[in-house]
């Protein structure tokens, strides 16, 4: 039951500045990401910021047990070990992120930094909250 996971961008010609996006997928369980960190910062440091998010969540994933609820404990777990500095220069308080994993027994959905979560489904766009 792939899922995605999406930000929306500003209305700016950098609209997605310090944007990331990931996938990572077990045979049993999965997990989608979209995370904004740094948006407001210069390019360079909302892009390393951004690329270095990405790389702790990913190996976080890579390595936690196949199941949506231990996928999402790895994931802010990671958020969390996360060295301030690494995430920017207002040091992840600009962190927004939305997080879809699955496994057999259903979906489970997390966030932080959100005006709003919504869910694509077959009568059109639906809130979640």
């Amino acid at each position: 039951m792939p899922l995605a996971a999406l930000l929306l961008g500003d209305p700016d010609r950098l609209a997605f500045q310090g944007h990331l996006r990931l996938s990572v997928a077990h045979p049993s369980a999965g997990i989608a990401v979209a995370a904004r960190v740094g948006a407001g910062d210069d390019p360079v440091p909302a892009w390393w910021a951004a690329r270095g998010l990405e790389t702790r969540l990913r190996d976080a994933l890579q390595s936690s047990a196949p199941d949506r609820h231990a996928m999402l404990h790895a994931l802010w777990r990671a958020v969390g070990e996360a060295p301030a500095e690494s995430l920017g220069p207002q040091e992840g308080r600009d962190l927004s992120l939305l997080a879809a994993s699955w496994d057999a027994g259903g979906v489970a959905v997390a966030g932080v930094g959100l005006a709003a979560a919504w869910a694509w489904l077959p009568t059109g766009l639906t809130p979640l909250v």
